[in-house]
């Protein structure tokens, strides 16, 4: 991380501390000099901005989250220019810890506590191509789970680097065919070596790859390297999830992510609200109607993070 504590950026963002690096972007928590208000800001790493399609792969993440209005996608207060630095994207400072973290923690999630999560996710999901933004990269890593001041927890989206943005909304075609954008793990078949041409079904493919995972601690398929992954993906039917788990699951669950990660995009649900009403079908009988928040066990104490 190149910035130090004190450093300004922006002329109104000072650096308290690093909070997170990823493939382009550089995270720091900051507190404005002018409000005092602490905000978590995103800078272009160094050996990027050599790099015109980094430079405006950054810009159009800015723009996605920006354009976006959802109680589960990270919020941007600010996107300006620093001389020194470029481009600088403003987002709220969020308590808690990531999905991935949760696991790493934590191991598989039961259902019970894992499906609020995943409502929220699929309602940001929704929010997010109502405004005509795919994703295109969602993995455990960018959901973040939020404490909230009530102890709750709530599910927010990061990371909008690689999304795929309307050109009547400013966005550019920023991949070439043949040219492959996000986690091979996560990304449905049709994005392999096809990421330009893919819709927010993608986007569906991934959210149950990434409930898959949360459940079981395991991945839809067992490859042991990408070429692998790749042939499966595209010739084979992932794992039933009870034989990866080595139990019984409700077949209503095994059919919901069997048809989110159909293989032929038209197979899938059509849309992120579809799946998420089928989803709420498939709520414990033990929670509550969806309120907007989680009542989970709180996580480890840790400072206030985020995911570059």
């Amino acid at each position: 991380m190149d910035l130090e504590p004190g450093t300004v950026v922006a002329s109104r963002y000072r650096i308290t501390h690093p909070l997170g690096r990823g493939g382009m972007g550089e995270v720091y928590a900051a507190e404005n000099v002018r409000t005092g208000r602490k905000v978590a800001v995103k800078l272009l790493r160094a050996d990027s901005k050599a790099k015109s399609s980094a430079v405006k792969r950054f810009e159009q993440e800015a723009r996605a989250a920006g354009t976006i209005n959802s109680d589960h996608v990270t919020q941007v207060f600010d996107v300006c220019e620093d001389e020194e630095h470029g481009i600088v994207i403003v987002f709220e400072l969020l308590e808690g810890e990531s999905l991935i973290d949760r696991l790493k923690r934590g191991g598989p999630i039961p259902l019970e506590e894992l499906h609020p999560y995943i409502e929220q996710v699929w309602l940001g999901l929704a929010d997010a191509h109502r405004a005509g933004i795919i994703h295109r990269d969602l993995k455990p890593s960018n959901v973040f789970l939020e404490r909230r001041p009530d102890g709750h927890l709530r599910a927010k989206i990061l990371d909008f680097g690689i999304s795929k943005v309307p050109k009547e909304m400013g966005g550019e075609t920023l991949t070439e065919m043949g040219q492959s954008l996000g986690t091979f793990s996560f990304m449905p078949p049709e994005q392999i070596g096809k990421a330009k041409t893919v819709d927010h079904r993608a986007d569906i493919y991934a959210c149950a790859t990434l409930i898959y995972q949360a459940l079981s601690g395991q991945l839809p398929y067992n490859a042991k390297n990408i070429l692998l992954m790749v042939d499966l993906k595209t010739k084979t039917d992932p794992r039933p999830l009870s034989e990866v788990m080595g139990r019984p699951v409700d077949p209503r669950l095994e059919g919901f992510l069997s048809r989110c990660l159909a293989r032929n995009p038209a197979d899938r649900f059509q849309s992120a609200l579809e799946a998420l009403h089928a989803w709420r079908e498939l709520r414990p009988a033990s929670l509550p109607a969806y309120a907007g928040t989680s009542s989970a066990p709180p996580p480890t104490p840790m400072p206030p993070m985020a995911t570059p």
